[in-house]
């Protein structure tokens, strides 16, 4: 070969190495084009929940990514500012780890949640009860038990205002008037067969006028069933 034939050759090979180049990049672009577009939305809206938990579905596989991706979204979201429910990001980030056996760290993340300023009592009441669902499916019942206990008593606050808690205080000073976390609490007592602790947290609901027409029916007919008949009577 001539050698200008020689260098016309050279000439090709760069030009085949340099476009084998662009398209390697271009396709790591491609790959890299969720999570690109995932980071300019939470850019535009790093209070977005719905957009955290996609985020973390991008990097299924890859424990050590989702774990830092969690870790930023529970750090990011101001549950005052927050699109959707902030509690959802709490709850599965501590089933993450539950999943991979892990409930210690599970624990932690947990507990965490449980001081954060929601919005809703609901939000709050979920926790709790995800809490000590979890510890339950880890045969740890008097832990649930005793979760359920914190999550309902009554917050120093709200024991000094009599009972009567603004609207517009923290959560925590409120949960303990959720219906929801109350019937979780009766429903563990009685599927444990304790007459008294059962009868103990339906006359606290009733106290806290947080009953439902549901709860009273469900009271009585459990006194019955027990041969309380003379309870069951008060209860209606």
């Amino acid at each position: 070969a001539t050698m200008e034939e020689a260098e016309e050759e050279d000439d090709e090979d760069a030009d085949d190495g340099e476009l084998e180049l662009r398209l390697a990049f271009l396709e790591h672009l491609m790959d890299r084009r969720p999570v690109l577009l995932s980071s300019v939305l939470l850019r535009q809206n790093p209070h977005n929940v719905h957009e955290w938990h996609k985020r973390v579905k991008l990097f299924d596989g890859n424990p050590q990514k989702m774990v830092l991706t969690y870790t930023e979204a529970v750090k990011t979201v101001d549950a005052a500012k927050a699109t959707g429910k902030p509690h959802t990001l709490w709850c599965a980030f501590a089933h993450f780890y539950e999943r991979h056996g892990d409930v210690a760290n599970a624990r932690v993340i947990f507990e965490k949640a449980t001081g954060v300023a929601f919005k809703a009592i609901d939000d709050l009441a979920t926790v709790w009860c995800e809490y000590a669902e979890m510890e339950l499916r880890a045969r740890n019942v008097d832990g649930a038990r005793e979760l359920l206990e914190r999550g309902t008593a009554e917050h120093p606050a709200a024991q000094r205002r009599a009972g009567k808690v603004a609207q517009d205080a923290p959560v925590q000073h409120r949960v303990h008037r959720s219906t929801k976390l109350w019937t979780f609490y009766a429903d563990l007592e009685e599927s444990l067969h304790s007459v008294k602790k059962t009868s103990a947290v339906y006359d606290r609901m009733l106290d806290l006028k947080v009953a439902t027409p549901q709860s009273v029916l469900c009271y009585a007919r459990y006194l019955e069933e027990h041969k309380y008949f003379e309870e069951s009577f008060k209860a209606y």
